[in-house]
């Protein structure tokens, strides 16, 4: 498993969405603020369903103040699986975020469904 798979169990989409969708997460402008990281490119980064050309320092900003480890994923599915099947699910999102999270969230769990293509056949030795 390479570190790119490894950080794409918990995607930007939702490692940002669980910071922020929580009671006591910080709101995108916060989040912004103590990251250094522009509003808009916060907003981009949190519209992808892969960690694939963001920088690495970025990443960890991010990941950090989002209270997220990407390396250690179990504390963090058990929260978002218990979250996800609440009443209120990330309460702090606002209706059109809640929308944009379900349609990525779709988006990244059919993607994760599909099964991996089989390996090429090798071509015959000739000896």
């Amino acid at each position: 498993m390479t570190l790119l798979q490894k950080l794409d169990r918990i995607p930007p989409f939702l490692c940002i969405a669980i910071g922020t969708g929580r009671k006591d997460g910080p709101s995108m402008l916060e989040l912004a603020e103590s990251t250094g990281i522009p509003i808009r490119t916060l907003e981009r980064i949190s519209s992808r369903t892969t960690w694939a050309r963001i920088r690495t320092d970025t990443i960890g900003q991010i990941s950090l103040h989002c209270s997220v480890d990407l390396i250690d994923v179990g504390p963090t599915m058990r929260y978002l699986k218990k979250t996800i099947s609440s009443r209120s699910p990330l309460p702090n999102l606002k209706p059109i975020q809640r929308m944009a999270f379900n349609r990525r969230f779709i988006q990244w769990k059919s993607s994760q469904l599909k099964p991996a293509s089989p390996a090429p056949a090798s071509a015959p030795v000739k000896g």
